[in-house]
């Protein structure tokens, strides 16, 4: 296991050693800001696993940098291009009820959105 440095107690000093850390990784200072934020949210004991092993740090941020984007390539979507899209996928599978079904996706997603 690579150290990565002392290993700070409090909720601020963890964010703050574990932003630089993910800023070392050439992370954009934007993007470091939210890993950070969801990595802070694992909870302390994993954080401080995180910035004990260099190896960890780096698996954990990239599957930060994963869920950043497959958010923004949600968020990406207008409502019509994602209706028609569910719609087709309904269809395929549900031709009776696809209007319906694609219906109370999209009110999901709108929930989701919020």
């Amino acid at each position: 296991m690579q150290k990565c440095g002392a290993i700070p107690e409090r909720k601020d000093v963890l964010g703050d050693h574990l932003y630089s850390l993910v800023v070392s990784l050439n992370v954009t200072a934007d993007e470091a800001a939210k890993v950070t934020g969801m990595l802070l949210e694992m909870g302390n004991n994993e954080v401080l696993r995180i910035l004990q092993d260099k190896k960890l740090l780096q698996v954990q941020v990239k599957a930060a940098q994963g869920a950043l984007k497959r958010r923004s390539d949600y968020k990406s979507f207008d409502n019509e291009e994602l209706a028609e899209k569910l719609y087709q996928r309904v269809e395929d599978q549900e031709q009776d009820n696809c209007a319906k079904i694609t219906g109370k996706l999209l009110y999901t997603v709108a929930l989701m959105k919020g």
